[in-house]
């Protein structure tokens, strides 16, 4: 399984300490639960992290997230849009977008082929195919909207003139 966290520096920074330590010391909380009761696995476990947390805190600041066994820092993102807890801010999100970028100031060539959307985790791209795709795996009405309207942005130019971007 995978999961997105985001949060204060130093508890992500923590966070790696903590798997990496579990890892290179090869602790199975499985085997520890076998062999301890519940509430000294517990605080086997906050021992742990305490020390973690220490190793965090003597690090010069400002952090600097690094890959872990269990861990690899996404540079650049600061909360995790693609939760499904945020979903009630799309809408909102999206007015103010609309308020503050214009269509004329967006750079195409900046976004096909190279931005990767956590939806589809595939390079963007202008094509039928691709908005199918994120239609699929969302249900967006308004890619819904646009797939239902294709043929007229792509005889309208929109499309293929957005593709030479």
């Amino acid at each position: 399984m995978q999961y997105v966290t985001a949060g204060d520096l130093r508890a992500l920074d923590c966070l790696t300490n903590v798997t990496n330590y579990l890892k290179a010391q090869k602790i199975d909380i499985q085997a520890l639960m076998q062999t301890m009761s519940l509430d000294d696995v517990k605080e086997h476990l906050r021992d742990i992290i305490r020390e973690c947390a220490k190793q965090t805190e003597a690090k010069p600041k400002p952090l600097d997230l690094q890959r872990g066994f269990a861990t690899i820092p996404l540079k650049g993102i600061d909360v995790p849009f693609h939760s499904t807890f945020l979903r009630s801010g799309v809408k909102p999100f999206r007015s103010f977008l609309l308020k503050k970028i214009h269509k004329t100031s967006i750079d195409l060539g900046k976004l096909v082929g190279k931005y990767i959307p956590n939806v589809t985790a595939k390079p963007f791209a202008l094509t039928k195919e691709y908005f199918e795709d994120v239609y699929r795996l969302t249900n967006s009405p308004k890619i819904g909207n646009i797939l239902a309207n294709w043929d007229k942005y792509e005889e309208g130019g929109e499309v293929k003139t957005a593709q030479a971007a």
